[in-house]
């Protein structure tokens, strides 16, 4: 079996592979180039006679058994042997540190410059073994930013990364929601990448305010929850945002909604109706809402307002606002509210709410009042009949005042179409209802369902 030698010294580590007959010294003939206090320029040769790993003292003319004294001194520097397999468990907690604090000081976060300044920094003459630099280059994915989480975040049927522990990593993958094979190494890098991760959003967290939500470079959004309202750990959600989109026509070969109601959703844009889309997080409210975007007309200009970006597709003549809640910052919050405000001065033929979730429940109704027809929000509500008391509810909300009745009635009369969206039992997004409002009878609002 292969050994290794490490040599130690006040200051450092050094680690080189045995071989038959290398000498020790300070001279650099040597094939072991060690400099200290006390190392002569030839100071010593490394054997083996029998299976036994030697060491003969050429100043004082003694041969040593390395298997019996772990205190061979060559100089200033320790001297002991290990097998290969040892290296790791013996020197890998150190390797781990030093390659770390490579990464911290480096500027240029180059992998082959990081591993070459590990490599010198402990190894006199040989090749970072192949099975450390495995590890070494994980350890670097992970404190990069290229590690499970980016990993998970690139699997195209991925929609949430969700992490409970280090090593605890669920996804939910084309509806299901499953633990991944993925993890960190250790908790130490788990931590180091959510401080990267904050560093490069500049977001902070800390116990007067232990719990953030932030919007990653590709937009999608995240979450993250520490001590001390948990239990110790940090707990990072993350939502992602797709790339590409689907349209109705994919959305139908998906078999999210029958044919009945792909032709129905068509009609309905193109009667320019004011649509409300409700159900439960990750419903597939979204990637509806998107597919109806893309599908009106080109000639018609959309004003999207969300919090977070997730409604951008690559369609012209739509114009994107996002609101601005930084409170660490001295600028001025900007409220969904106002930015509905604002897109009633830029002509749009449409306003598209992201999610409605506040007192622009009202502003949204009275654009519709205005006619700006074929307005579309959504909301998180459990039925579509559900959906309507929470729009009546947050529009209530509104320093206006409004009375049950009146807000009822506006609601009765601007909200044409309902969509609820859902999954099935495997998990599969699917539209579980839509139903026209068909008006008021008694101060209840009627509803015409159809069958999905």
């Amino acid at each position: 079996m292969k050994s290794w030698l490490s040599f130690h010294s006040e200051e450092q580590t050094k680690l080189v592979s045995f071989s038959e007959h290398i000498t020790v010294g300070s001279a650099e003939a040597n094939i072991i180039h060690l400099m200290g206090k006390g190392v002569r320029a030839l100071h010593g040769q490394f054997f083996t006679n029998e299976g036994h790993l030697l060491y003969r003292d050429f100043a004082q003319n003694s041969t040593q058994s390395l298997d019996e004294a772990n205190d061979l001194k060559v100089g200033a520097w320790s001297v002991r042997s290990f097998s290969h397999d040892q290296l790791w468990s013996e020197w890998g907690e150190g390797l781990i540190t030093s390659f770390k604090n490579i990464l911290r000081e480096s500027k240029s976060e180059n992998l082959e410059e990081s591993l070459n300044q590990l490599k010198a920094l402990w190894f006199l003459r040989d090749p970072i073994p192949q099975e450390v630099e495995e590890k070494l280059i994980s350890q670097f994915n992970e404190l990069s930013m290229l590690g499970p989480i980016e990993y998970l975040l690139n699997q195209p049927d991925v929609t949430d990364v969700l992490v409970t522990r280090y090593d605890e990593i669920w996804v939910d993958e084309a509806g299901e929601l499953k633990l991944s094979p993925y993890k960190f190494s250790n908790l130490e890098t788990y931590k180091i990448y959510l401080e990267n991760l904050l560093a490069k959003l500049h977001k902070t967290i800390d116990e007067n305010i232990p719990y953030l939500d932030f919007v990653l470079p590709d937009g999608s959004r995240g979450h993250l929850i520490s001590s001390p309202i948990t239990d110790g750990i940090s707990y990072l959600s993350i939502r992602k945002i797709r790339k590409d989109f689907f349209s109705l026509s994919n959305l139908f070969e998906r078999k999210m909604f029958s044919e009945e109601i792909y032709s129905l959703l068509k009609k309905s844009l193109e009667r320019r109706d004011n649509i409300l889309i409700s159900g439960s997080t990750g419903s597939g409210k979204t990637t509806l809402i998107k597919a109806l975007i893309h599908e009106c007309r080109q000639q018609e200009r959309i004003v999207v307002a969300e919090d977070t970006p997730e409604l951008r597709l690559p369609r012209a003549n739509t114009v994107f606002l996002n609101t601005r809640t930084d409170s660490k910052t001295h600028l001025l919050p900007i409220s969904l509210r106002e930015l509905v405000r604002q897109s009633l001065r830029m002509r749009p033929d449409r306003i598209v709410i992201g999610e409605v979730r506040g007192e622009e429940a009202l502003d949204l109704l009275h654009a519709m009042n205005t006619g700006h027809r074929g307005c579309m929000g959504s909301l998180h509500a459990n039925s579509a009949r559900d959906s309507l008391f929470r729009l009546q509810g947050l529009a209530q909300m509104c320093s206006a005042n409004l009375s049950e009745a009146v807000t009822r009635d506006l609601i009765a009369r601007n909200i044409h179409l309902i969509i609820h969206c859902g999954r099935d039992e495997k998990g599969k997004r699917q539209i579980e209802h839509l139903a026209y409002v068909r008006g008021l009878d008694q101060n209840q609002i009627l509803l015409e369902a159809v069958s999905s």
